[in-house]
């Protein structure tokens, strides 16, 4: 087994031991691996993140001190034994939690800047030639009660997408998500939104001629 040089992990390991890591060595990755999941997770908590905060920040670091992050070289090259290790990765964890914090804020105010003006924008959406009024009144109702039963992050992802033309590029860097995933969840949004007005439009009016074309059109869509 790899002597750390330290009895406690959360004292800290010397520079011989991140060598050792970054050579592969089992039992220095091991104890690595017992530096993240014990040391730094109850540090993140300390700091105020919740659980699944801490686990997802210190497994990430843990990622990317074995292998790099999206090929990239691994973060134990950057250590210059400057601290011991224990506190340089608590510094590397601590701002990240500022960063997920920082980003979180951000999405919240986004979130309500942007609700007040799509339920404004749904109900005052004006029919257009062609489009019977009480029939367009209904679809505009059903679609506002399918957005109300959405959370507030939901209806805001939509309005940014579809009324303010932001990519979904710039929404997983808002979000802190991948393209995919943003992608997958607004398809799987898109398609909620639409099932839950059409069950109610048919509902009230089993006649009625509907059509998704209808819904963005109550819902404003600019594509």
């Amino acid at each position: 087994m790899y002597a750390a040089g330290t009895s406690s992990v959360s004292s800290g390991f010397n520079f011989g031991f991140v060598q050792a890591c970054l050579a592969g060595n089992q039992d220095a990755l091991a104890q690595l691996s017992q530096l993240c999941t014990g040391f730094l997770r109850a540090f993140l908590r300390k700091s105020g993140a919740s659980d699944e905060e801490a686990e997802e920040i210190s497994s990430e670091i843990f990622c990317e001190c074995v292998a790099g992050k999206g090929g990239q070289r691994s973060l134990l090259l950057r250590y210059g034994a400057e601290a011991t290790l224990s506190t340089w990765l608590a510094r590397v964890a601590h701002n990240r939690f500022i960063d997920a914090k920082r980003r979180e804020r951000m999405r919240s105010r986004m979130i309500e800047e942007q609700l007040v003006d799509l339920e404004n924008q749904v109900a005052a959406d004006d029919a257009q030639p062609g489009t019977d009024p009480a029939q367009l009144a209904l679809i505009r109702e059903a679609v506002a009660r399918a957005l109300g039963s959405c959370s507030p992050e939901q209806s805001v992802m939509l309005r940014l997408i579809y009324c303010e033309g932001v990519s979904q590029r710039e929404i997983a860097k808002v979000w802190g998500w991948t393209e995919c995933r943003v992608s997958r969840y607004l398809r799987d949004l898109r398609d909620f939104v639409y099932r839950t007005a059409l069950a109610e439009v048919k509902r009230r009016d089993p006649l009625i001629d509907f059509s998704y074309e209808m819904v963005l059109q109550a819902f404003r869509v600019v594509r």
